[in-house]
């Protein structure tokens, strides 16, 4: 069809441009869109800052690496962390890299694919966001290979990361 309209198009003499906007002709606004849940947290969301988003991949990169060393920079001075099970632990800044060592420190090989990222902010919460979609493939220590896709969403205060929120599918 396109290949037809390209043709027609092409083989018409006539050329008409189209008419000039008429800036006196009002357009009405579209019809509020009514929701049949309301949001507990916020529905108000914008385009956050990339920034944060590439934040959080570098914060992937040093853990697939094994730079736990790294991680300190990447997080506030305390951190809330909802773990898969979405059990609520509290932690200081060092906690959560002891955490996140521990926790790497069960594999000889780990690779993270970023299946999505964007970065989002809350502007009725004034609150940044960075949501991930992850692929993580690993080998642990005894030989035993594994996969989870799992989803994370990163909650900053002042470019810092102060709360995570996780949840797992776990390969069957």
């Amino acid at each position: 069809m396109l290949i037809t309209v390209g043709i027609m198009a092409s083989c018409s003499n006539n050329v008409q441009e189209a008419p000039a906007a008429d800036s006196s002709v009002a357009v009405a606004p579209a019809p509020a869109i009514v929701m049949p849940y309301t949001a507990t947290y916020s529905s108000d969301f914008s385009a956050g800052n990339p920034e944060l988003t590439k934040l959080v991949l570098d914060m992937y990169k040093a853990v697939e690496e094994n730079r736990m060393e790294d991680l300190g920079q990447f997080y506030a001075d305390s951190v809330i962390r909802y773990n898969f099970a979405q059990k609520q632990i509290k932690l200081t800044r060092d906690e959560m890299v002891i955490l996140a060592t521990d926790f790497r420190a069960q594999f000889k090989e780990f690779s993270e694919t970023p299946l999505a990222f964007t970065a989002l902010h809350s502007n009725d919460k004034n609150e940044d966001w960075v949501v991930t979609w992850i692929k993580e493939k690993v080998v642990y220590n005894n030989g035993k290979v594994d996969s989870t896709t799992y989803q994370e969403n990163w909650r900053f205060r002042d470019g810092k990361i102060y709360m995570v929120d996780s949840y797992a599918k776990y390969a069957k």
